[in-house]
């Protein structure tokens, strides 16, 4: 049952600090009973609240009297139309006097939400009210005399407040929140921060959230890698020994209850990626490679090293990079990376010379595009190449290339001409170097294979055909016995 409130509406004009303070304490006394009794069963006595009749100042304004504020909460199922309060004039002890309201929730949308009984000032509502759509009505009361003698008093405001129920859940702002945290965290780094809102009555317990942590999967390598603040939502990790290559990602059932975590229940899914750290170094698959190149090549392909790590594929954690740090002191080699990024690939940036150093030992190490994680203690890998430098039969050398000699045209026969030779630069071969005529287009000179001794073979003319501006040339060729012709 529903405790109806008459209220004596009192036509004073002033009133004492210790009146008004006398006045509130009993309004609000009132009002508690009002709620108190809204939904009760039992029937009991209309309370009055009796103005004083010598000084009234009721928290007056201008022109009309305020009176407390009635509660009603929210969700009531009835039955409906249901009493709310008795609005009376102390003037209708005179005259009879017709009651009617106004305002958002009587002539107003929501139309009807209350009525008021014209005769007796009955205020009853009609229906179930939801403090979530509006929490508050402010209704005016008015009063006028049967028989066309106007209002009987100024119209009177009547606040109308709509007690919260707890009848909202937490909802979370996402239905899934996607996080990542990078392996090796230590304890305390914060990952994420999950949001959820009430909809009932902010700063009461009814909206008072509070999050935890209701499941972790996979519970590897512990059940409880991850501590959520219970007030804030704030995710951090809370035991060390998170390892992408174990475990990459981590799924989290996470609860927002009201009630300061006892009531009403929301729930999400939290997805934590572990990212990459570079807590696995590269390592040679051999820690020791052999080639064999012929000297004289540039850009000839030395070897190919290949590496191994166990970090997040094409990442920078996991991309290699080489460097030869011994060996290359005349910068005889190049090193690169291959497009695979798991193989470093040697060449040669300029000619090897046999004769010169016939074996080359080099030193390669191999680290990541990205440095080491700090708090990984990595060993950088390392591998040893031998280069053995082939011999080729490299062609002789005359020197100087072209031998000017001056001679008279009457030398006589095998006479001595010059002695020209060539030198072998396989210098550790021991080959025998022969020469021989390749051109002589008057036919006069003659070379013996051996020594390179060039003498006359037939008379010299200075007039001949063969001698342009008084110069006969002649082309004297040198092999050794490998056959290789300059």
């Amino acid at each position: 049952m529903t405790l109806p409130v008459r209220l004596l509406y009192q036509d004073h004009h002033y009133m004492n600090n210790r009146l008004d303070a006398e006045f509130h304490h009993e309004a609000h006394k009132l009002s508690n009973q009002l709620h108190d009794h809204l939904d009760s069963d039992n029937n009991q006595q209309i309370p009055i609240l009796d103005f004083p009749k010598s000084n009234p100042g009721l928290k007056r304004r201008k022109r009309d009297w305020i009176i407390p504020p009635i509660n009603i909460p929210e969700n009531s199922r009835g039955p409906f139309p249901r009493f709310v309060a008795e609005i009376r004039s102390n003037k209708d002890k005179v005259k009879k006097i017709h009651y009617s309201i106004t305002g958002p929730g009587a002539d107003q949308p929501p139309v009807n939400l209350f009525t008021m009984n014209r005769v007796t000032g009955h205020l009853h509502v009609t229906q179930e009210l939801d403090r979530e759509k509006v929490d508050k009505y402010m209704l005016q009361v008015h009063s006028v005399a049967e028989g066309g003698d106007g209002k009987a008093e100024e119209p009177m405001d009547v606040i109308i407040n709509i007690i919260d129920q707890n009848d909202n859940k937490p909802v979370f702002s996402l239905p899934a929140y996607n996080g990542e945290v990078p392996e090796v965290s230590q304890k305390g780094f914060q990952v994420i921060q999950v949001v959820a809102t009430d909809a009932d009555e902010p700063n009461t317990d009814n909206s008072a959230i509070q999050y935890r942590i209701v499941s972790q999967e996979p519970e590897e390598p512990g059940p409880s890698m991850f501590t959520i603040n219970p007030n804030t939502g704030v995710i951090r990790v809370k035991e060390v020994g998170l390892d992408r290559e174990k475990v990459p990602q981590y799924t989290l059932e996470v609860q927002a209850a009201d009630m300061k975590g006892e009531g009403l229940t929301g729930f999400t899914k939290v997805i934590i990626k572990v990212t990459d750290l570079n807590d696995h170094a590269p390592v040679f698959t051999g820690p020791f490679y052999t080639a064999t190149v012929e000297e004289n090549k540039v850009d000839a392909l030395v070897v190919k090293m290949v590496v191994t790590d166990g970090d997040e594929p094409h990442t920078a954690a996991w991309n290699a990079k080489f460097k030869i740090i011994d060996g290359n002191k005349e910068n005889l080699f190049s090193m690169k990376t291959g497009t695979n990024k798991q193989e470093g690939i040697i060449t040669t940036a300029k000619g090897l010379d046999f004769e010169r150093t016939s074996k080359h030992t080099l030193v390669v190490s191999v680290v990541n595009e990205a440095p080491f994680a700090p708090s990984v203690s990595l060993v950088t890998s390392t591998a040893t190449v031998v280069v053995t430098v082939e011999d080729v039969n490299e062609p002789l050398m005359f020197d100087p290339k072209e031998k000017h000699v001056s001679k008279s045209e009457g030398l006589d026969l095998n006479g001595t001409v010059v002695w020209y030779t060539a030198s072998d630069p396989d210098t550790g071969c021991k080959q025998k170097v022969m020469y021989k005529i390749l051109n002589d287009p008057a036919g006069w000179l003659d070379i013996d294979k051996d020594s390179g001794v060039i003498t006359v073979r037939n008379q010299m003319d200075r007039e001949s055909i063969f001698v342009k501006e008084d110069k006969y040339t002649a082309l004297i060729g040198a092999y050794d016995d490998g056959r290789c012709e300059s």
